[in-house]
């Protein structure tokens, strides 16, 4: 009888176990995720600790593409794949708005089963960006309105002094790094804090770093020898829209290929400068997709579009939508959590 009743009593139990994990899968595949910030990249939008809430439904639901897997793991396997395919949502992806998504230089690995990161969206399909002396405009307008955005700042003491404790904590200076013992230093800071900060008594001189216009960079996107762009210098570039139709030349082949090639799967290659889509010789394609650019907030110090180009609409998860919980993993054990930061809306 106690037998019966215990066996009873774990099988009711499993299946509300079981139905409760469907119900939290449903939802996390559909209505909402989770991801948590490991960088200092989008400060102090976002820290490094924070837990955020992503909105799955309000830009459209994204269906899984990797169906063989195991729930809440990183364990699949890719011998079923299905398309991909986006439930309608009821709001457009805006500029300025930050977004999860699935870093697409990741090969040979389903969309989305690629690493998470969150960045801003400065330019949506159809756009034309373009950063000049380190801001940004979007079809000839400033966007870069943003207080929060950092750079990085060379800064000269004056003789004998150093940095005050409390200079740090008020101006959220970061990643100092000395340059010279005669009190230089490279600093990453807000530029509202910036110019604060240069009057103060121990602060002799402060300048913001700033790259050479035409000064080509092998990290930047996109490697060519025919463009010659870097982080503060950047563009012109129109950002790729579904039905847009580009042509294809010497100076624009290393923007586009991976897009043609990778994301949206054609055969490509140059031979004899001519070019070749499945075989096929042509100058001229057809966008299939849209596509978005994105930055983070620190921009000196930033792993963005201008690192590794256009983000594809099929990678994009959700927006985050608050924060649920956010922790100083360097502070002491009473106050590691930030209470101030808890359901904090983004």
């Amino acid at each position: 009888m106690f037998l019966e009743k215990l066996l009873s009593f774990i099988k009711n139990w499993f299946k509300a176990l079981l139905f409760a994990g469907l119900i939290i899968l449903v939802l996390r595949i559909f209505i909402f995720d989770t991801y948590t910030v490991t960088n200092n990249l989008l400060e102090p939008t976002l820290q490094t600790g924070d837990f955020v809430a992503i909105n799955k439904i309000k830009h459209g639901s994204r269906l899984p593409i990797s169906i063989l897997s195991i729930p809440f793991t990183n364990l699949y396997s890719d011998l079923i794949s299905l398309p991909y395919l986006r439930i309608p949502g009821f709001s457009k992806i805006n500029r300025n708005e930050l977004v999860l998504f699935n870093y697409p230089l990741e090969s040979d690995i389903p969309i989305d089963k690629k690493t998470k990161y969150i960045k801003r969206i400065v330019a949506i399909p159809g756009d034309t960006l373009e950063i000049t002396d380190k801001t940004v405009f979007i079809n000839k307008i400033l966007i870069d309105t943003i207080d929060c955005l950092k750079f990085n700042y060379r800064v000269t003491l004056n003789k004998k002094e150093y940095f005050l404790p409390e200079q740090i904590e008020k101006y959220d200076i970061t990643n100092i790094q000395e340059i010279s013992e005669e009190g230089i230093y490279d600093i990453t800071l807000s530029k509202k804090f910036a110019d604060s900060l240069s009057t103060q008594k121990n602060i002799k001189y402060i300048r913001v770093l700033k790259e050479l216009r035409g000064e080509g960079s092998d990290l930047i996107f996109p490697q060519s020898k025919f463009v010659m762009w870097n982080k503060d210098y950047f563009g012109s570039l129109i950002i790729p829209k579904k039905g847009d139709t580009i042509f294809l030349n010497q100076n624009n082949f290393e923007i586009y290929n991976r897009l043609i090639e990778v994301y949206e799967k054609n055969d490509l290659y140059e031979k004899d400068s001519k070019y070749y889509i499945n075989e096929v010789q042509t100058n001229k394609y057809v966008i299939k997709n849209n596509y978005y650019f994105v930055l983070d907030d620190n921009r000196d110090n930033a792993k963005d579009s201008r690192s590794w180009g256009f983000l594809p609409e099929n990678h994009i998860i959700g927006t985050p939508s608050f924060i649920w919980l956010s922790i100083n993993k360097s502070d002491s054990f009473l106050n590691k959590i930030r209470w101030e930061r808890i359901f904090k809306s983004l």
